[in-house]
C-alpha cells in the first residue's frame, strides 16, 4: 500500500509575522519624515558641524532605512517562500 501523497493533505495558512511588518514600515516611514520635514521645534537637533559628522549622519540615516526594509521582508517572507 502507497503513502497519501501531499497533494491530498491540507494546506497551512500563509502566516505574516505582522509585528515584523509594522516595526519595519514605522522605521521607514518615520525616517523619510525626518528627511523630508526637518524638526521646526529644535531647529539644530541633528545639524553636523563639518562634513565628516554629515556623512555619518546620512549613513545612520541609510542604515536605520535598510534595517526597516529588512523588517517588512522578513515579515511578509512567508509568501516567498510558499510559492516555491
Amino acid at each position: 500500500m502507497m503513502p497519501e501523497s501531499d497533494e491530498n493533505a491540507p494546506q497551512k495558512p500563509i502566516k505574516i509575522s505582522w509585528w515584523k511588518v509594522a516595526v519595519g514600515l514605522l522605521l521607514v516611514l518615520v525616517e523619510i519624515k525626518n528627511c523630508l520635514t526637518p524638526n521646526r521645534d529644535i531647529p539644530d537637533a541633528l545639524k553636523a558641524s563639518n562634513e565628516t559628522q554629515q556623512f555619518v549622519i546620512y549613513l545612520v540615516s541609510c542604515a536605520i532605512f535598510v534595517v526597516g526594509i529588512g523588517f517588512i521582508v522578513a515579515g511578509i517572507r512567508a509568501i516567498w517562500l510558499k510559492r516555491s
